[in-house]
């Protein structure tokens, strides 16, 4: 049958075996002591319950709904972990074990470690549901959480990363938004959203796109985030949307193909570097503000100059391509105001015009190919080839 301790002063104590698959036991108040062995279907600690047993504890459902828990034994958990509320502290010499494909649940509550063990067997997820809050340990348990589901009362409800967060399976951005503050968000699965759901950057933040599938939503970035580092490496075959106004200090476009789903604008912050290597990010009817100085690097083999290079700001240019025989080609005109660092391969005029007004540096292994129709100006008498 189902047990509810209702009473400050009631208790239950198992200092042996209490084992049912289907029968719940609730401490609505008093206590649950003991050094023993449970395995039940379903536990929940009420808002005046405790716990100080130090045995071990095994439920498909673990519920707190209120209660400042300090756990000194070992709970496992094989299908949810559900912080209602309260907070739940794992203490010297405790355990906290996430079974295959459990999920922790994020309302009001929280868990917290001092000195105790957290572990997951295989993959384990992670819900957030309710009201604005702060992401804690749940998210860094043994290889991280596998699935992240953002489920939040209404679209302006927040989730601040308290901590780096790696996704490895797939984010379900479905309500509310992903504050990133001065953390970085990994990516390396799939994504998933809503017109609900949106990430949000700060000056400090990272955010890396590592999916190893085609992203099965657009990433809509809240209007007006910052990404101090945005990357873009997704393999050669996955390919992500992207939707907002954003600016960034430093974006590394790696891997995979990346695009505007509308008529959104990247601005480079002052200072700001744009690293091309072996991916793309296309503009689509997307806008580039590239007003503020900043640099752009090229690295990896062949390709076209594309709106990168067409900004006011532009101050330094680097090809460090992967071999000499790799070549940049350009698609419209290039007016280098600071250093053309020419490191490692060739750079193709193909019928656009070169001004190099600033500085200029370059090794044996890289070299200028020329076109019939274009023009190599260089108008600082101290540059010497």
């Amino acid at each position: 049958m189902d047990v509810d301790v209702a009473s400050l002063l009631s208790y239950i104590n198992v200092a042996g075996s209490l084992t049912s698959t289907s029968n719940s036991l609730t401490i609505s108040q008093g206590a649950l002591q003991g050094t023993g062995t449970m395995n039940l279907s379903y536990v929940e600690i009420g808002t005046l319950g405790s716990v100080t047993f130090s045995g071990t504890l095994t439920a498909d459902r673990f519920v707190n709904g209120g209660a400042a828990l300090a756990i000194s034994g070992g709970i496992i958990v094989n299908d949810s972990l559900i912080l209602s509320s309260g907070s739940i502290t794992f203490n010297a010499g405790s355990t906290l074990t996430m079974n295959s494909n459990s999920n922790i649940k994020v309302d009001a509550g929280s868990i917290a470690i001092s000195g105790g063990t957290l572990a997951a067997t295989s993959n384990y997820n992670v819900i957030y549901v309710g009201s604005s809050k702060t992401s804690g340990i749940e998210t860094g348990i043994s290889a991280g959480a596998h699935n992240v589901w953002v489920n939040m009362t209404d679209s302006s409800q927040i989730v601040t990363m308290g901590n780096d967060i790696t996704i490895s399976g797939t984010m379900y951005n479905n309500t509310g938004k992903v504050a990133l503050g001065t953390h970085t968000l990994k990516l390396m699965g799939d994504y998933v959203s809503t017109m609900n759901g949106k990430i949000s950057g700060a000056a400090t933040s990272r955010l890396m796109l590592g999916l190893s599938n085609s992203s099965s939503s657009t990433i809509a970035l809240a209007a007006g985030s910052q990404f101090q580092y945005l990357e873009m490496n997704s393999g050669t075959s996955p390919s992500v949307n992207i939707t907002g106004n954003f600016s960034v200090d430093t974006i590394y476009v790696k891997s995979g193909s990346a695009a505007f789903a509308d008529a959104s604008k990247l601005t480079m912050e002052t200072n700001g570097v744009f690293i091309m290597e072996d991916g793309t990010f296309t503009l689509g009817t997307g806008s580039f503000v590239g007003t503020n100085s900043y640099s752009v690097l090229y690295k990896g083999v062949n390709k076209f100059s594309s709106y990168e290079l067409s900004g006011s700001g532009l101050q330094n240019v680097t090809l460090n391509l992967a071999s000499l025989s790799n070549t940049v080609s350009l698609s419209n005109n290039l007016a280098v105001s600071g250093l053309l660092n020419m490191n490692m391969g060739y750079l193709y005029l193909n019928g656009y015009d070169l001004s190099i007004n600033g500085t200029y540096s370059s090794t044996s292994n890289s070299a200028f190919s020329g076109h019939v129709s274009s023009t190599l100006k260089i108008n600082n008498p101290s540059v010497a080839f």
